[in-house]
């Protein structure tokens, strides 16, 4: 079993990272934040960051820290997959509960942008209805992410360290020389 998760701020890369590596490695992605979104599409509401949030720290407070990594080990679980990508990691807790699971398969990879700025362009250009519309919305979830979730302490716990201030091609290289450490990782 081999599974690689992605943690960061938001704009910083972590899809696209997990992204590369399922098609390069040919397996599965999974994105926790897309279970959030379709409980928000069954309740009919807007997929946007507030109430994705909202949603997430409801279903939190209803079933525990622990619920939206559980949900996504059981859809892994279920699909019988050897290997598969994570995006979305957030909390301390959810790292814990996939490295209590895999244990030395789980390989978390932190995604760094050192300018918010950049991070925000990406989003700007993104585009999505979760999007802030200013540089002051989008500090402003930066603070409440790290209010909510903890992501600095889950950061802490990472395996490798990318660094995405470049371009894609820069970013795609890093990830060309990080996934054979993956696997050597995986596989002790």
């Amino acid at each position: 079993m081999l599974v690689i998760g992605a943690i960061g701020l938001n704009g910083s890369g972590k899809d696209t990272i997990i992204s590369y590596i399922s098609k390069k490695l040919e397996i599965p992605m999974i994105t926790i934040s897309d279970i959030v979104r379709k409980i928000a599409l069954a309740r009919n509401i807007e997929p946007t960051r507030e109430n994705l949030t909202r949603i997430s720290l409801e279903h939190i407070g209803k079933y525990g820290s622990d619920y939206f990594p559980k949900e996504t080990i059981r859809i892994i679980d279920q699909k019988k997959w050897d290997a598969v990508g994570v995006a979305g990691i957030r909390s301390l807790v959810d790292v814990q509960v996939f490295k209590k699971k895999y244990g030395r398969s789980f390989v978390l990879i932190f995604v760094e942008v050192s300018d918010p700025a950049t991070r925000f362009e990406r989003v700007r250009k993104r585009g999505e209805p979760r999007d802030p519309r200013n540089f002051e919305q989008f500090a402003k979830q930066d603070e409440e992410e790290e209010k909510n979730f903890k992501l600095n302490a889950a950061i802490q716990e990472a395996d490798y360290v990318v660094n995405n201030d470049g371009d894609i091609d820069s970013l795609i290289n890093k990830i060309e020389n990080l996934i054979p450490k993956i696997k050597e990782l995986s596989s002790r």
